[in-house]
């Protein structure tokens, strides 16, 4: 049932409406916990398996099927504790909503692609895999604990790839510049560890902050290495993403003092500083004439593939040219295909997560694509700015969900700047960040739920034969102050 204008009005200790008094109760310092039942401790194994690729260096561990146990697992704990999931409809929040718009885009690309059975096969053999882990993540969060556990989850995960770069990868020599580049890292490449860390870069910052002594050290530990593995990978793409969290993160993330997030930067760049490789800033420095570098000028550099994805997407821009068929559309319907010359053509990646999405889906895909990411800095912004005032200096968890909405945003701007970069659009990553948000959401709400309170409405933009709606709304089809089961 929708609560009434009165009761979603009352919060103890603050208003619904920021402007009016507030009398916060005295802030209660200590860490947020961790839920370890069964359900979340697979999820929590398969989470960091996600992350790190850790059974793929290992051939013993492959061939146990780590992963596959670990959805196992966690569907079989599910369905014999239903209560150990988020109650209510799984698509109650917008980001859950766009994990499914996503899946359904892929199927519909299927019959109106350019090879049906390309993309039949991948949706089979991976893309459900991704979608079911997506879901599982959005359902395993029904309150602060929840959340805070998913996340210290991908953190973890993140600093088990960090030791495998630092301490397992190789060191090998490319190029003209001599750059020494990390290599050997089983399913990632020294361009894929950019985005996997810089999402993990900003919620460093947030299990630091919520977390006890222990939690912190690892937390700053984490965050130092990943410095360190950002200048071992070698990728401009990687140092572009570095540069726009760090610059995100001075911005917006107010959950923790300036002094502190400056220290936190000084310390990373003196890492990256301290770790560069040989030829590394040399290989930086043609960031800064990009004319002269070979992915401007040549058939097969990043500029290239852009123009062509582009191209691919305005020939089908309904449906796509269908999932995971960039690199069958560049040795079938590309001019180079259509016309090779003397040193014939190949069958390329993107090299840019928006380009696949929508050549792959179409208009659609490119749409929902930016809409994810863009729209979910507005979103956890403006998510922000309706929390009660007292969050900010409350107890840990409203400490923590209000650095959340600063945080997610930091995320979700070092992975649009680094995935360009790279063909993430199947991989997990976009929808781990879409079952954060999703998780927020449901935590925020259920907070208030406990605490018999509502968000500041939003603020009203009349015009001309438009009410506002008066509603306290937090995305599509979930109330604030309402039970979401209800």
């Amino acid at each position: 049932m929708r609560p009434s204008a009165a009761s979603a009005s009352a919060v103890p200790g603050a208003p619904a409406a920021r402007g009016g008094p507030t009398q916060a109760a005295p802030a209660r310092r200590g860490p947020v916990g961790l839920t370890l039942d069964p359900f979340r401790v697979s999820l929590i194994v398969l989470t960091i398996l996600t992350i790190s690729k850790v059974n793929s260096l290992f051939p013993v561990l492959a061939a146990l099927r780590p992963a596959l146990v670990a959805v196992v697992a966690a569907l079989l704990f599910a369905a014999l504790n239903p209560r150990s999931m988020a109650s209510g409809s799984i698509l109650k929040t917008w980001p859950a909503k766009a994990i499914a718009a996503f899946g359904i885009l892929a199927c519909l690309s299927v019959p109106f692609g350019i090879s049906m059975g390309n993309s039949g096969k991948f949706i089979i053999d991976i893309y459900w895999k991704v979608m079911l882990y997506g879901f599982l993540l959005v359902v395993s969060v029904r309150n602060v604990k929840d959340l805070h556990t998913v996340i210290w989850a991908y953190v973890i995960g993140a600093g088990i790839l960090v030791w495998e770069v630092i301490f397992v990868a190789e060191m090998t020599v490319e190029g003209s510049g001599h750059l020494a580049r990390a290599e050997g890292l089983g399913m990632y490449d020294a361009n894929d560890i950019g985005p996997v860390l810089e999402i993990a870069l900003p919620l460093c910052l947030l299990t630091f902050s919520s977390s006890g002594r222990i939690g912190k050290f690892f937390s700053a530990l984490i965050g130092i290495g990943i410095a360190i593995s950002i200048a071992k990978s070698g990728s401009r793409g990687a140092f572009l993403g570095f540069l726009a969290t760090g610059a995100a993160l001075l911005l917006l993330a107010k959950g923790v003092s300036v002094g502190k997030r400056m220290a936190f930067l000084v310390v990373t760049i003196l890492a990256l500083s301290f770790a560069a490789p040989e030829g590394y800033w040399k290989q930086m420095q043609t960031i800064t004439n990009p004319t002269q570098d070979y992915n401007w000028n040549v058939d097969y550099g990043r500029k290239a593939l852009a123009l062509r994805g582009l191209s691919y997407m305005m020939q089908y821009p309904f449906f796509g040219i269908g999932i995971a068929n960039f690199g069958f559309a560049e040795c079938s319907i590309s001019p180079l295909a259509v016309n090779p010359g003397r040193g014939g053509f190949r069958c390329k990646p993107p090299h840019n997560s928006l380009i696949e999405a929508g050549a792959c889906l179409g208009i659609g895909g490119f749409l929902l694509w930016i809409g994810l990411l863009a729209g979910g800095v507005v979103a956890m912004l403006r998510l922000s700015r309706r929390l009660p005032r007292v969050w900010r200096r409350g107890d840990p968890e409203q400490r923590f969900l209000y650095a959340c909405t600063r945080y997610l945003p930091v995320a979700l701007i070092a992975f649009a700047v680094s995935s360009s970069f790279v063909s993430f659009a199947w991989m997990d990553f976009i929808y781990i960040l879409a079952a954060l948000m999703a998780g927020l959401y449901t935590s925020v709400a259920k907070k208030l739920e406990e605490e018999g309170g509502a968000m500041a409405p939003p603020p009203a933009r009349p015009t001309r034969g438009f009410r506002p709606a008066t509603g306290n709304t937090m995305g599509p089809g979930l109330v604030i102050g309402q039970n979401p089961a209800t």
